[in-house]
């Protein structure tokens, strides 16, 4: 339909492209795409991309943490991932780039690491530490949508 073609009164309808994720247990939200199915709580999936949401305790410091996730021994990164320094809703926050020799089967993921504001308690572990694992073209999108609940 053209909408320069609308009469007065009539309505277009305009498909809104992203969906709001929330979860309560890691106390997060942000936006994903609407063309994503939910596959369980933590994991979304679409043809051109997906996420899926996890936590970590680590006693570590979070530039080590990401450093141990993209450097892991079976290099689902790739030979030589990229760790950025970054922020996301205001903390500090890391981001693991697959290189692109990155194994086929691990769909161009990356990762992002935010360190909680506090520690959070899940399943009666308290946890320092959030990780979305989500495909490299829709990485930014998320952390820059990302929010931290009460």
């Amino acid at each position: 339909m053209n909408p320069d073609a609308l009469l007065p009164g009539q309505i277009i309808c305009i498909p809104k492209p992203w969906n709001s994720y929330r979860n309560s247990t890691y106390k997060i939200g942000f936006m994903y795409p609407t063309r994503w199915a939910k596959i369980s709580s933590l994991h979304y999936e679409g043809v051109d991309g997906f996420f899926r949401i996890s936590s970590m305790s680590s006693i570590q410091e979070l530039e080590e943490a990401c450093k141990e996730e993209a450097y892991h021994k079976l290099k689902p990164y790739g030979s030589q991932p990229e760790i950025v320094l970054t922020t996301a809703a205001g903390l500090k926050a890391c981001l693991a780039i697959p290189s692109e020799d990155q194994p086929m089967e691990m769909k161009k993921q990356a990762a992002i690491i935010i360190q909680y504001p506090q520690e959070v308690e899940i399943d009666n572990q308290y946890h320092n530490h959030l990780i979305i694992w989500v495909d490299k073209e829709h990485m930014y999108d998320i952390k820059n949508s990302l929010i931290f609940l009460d």
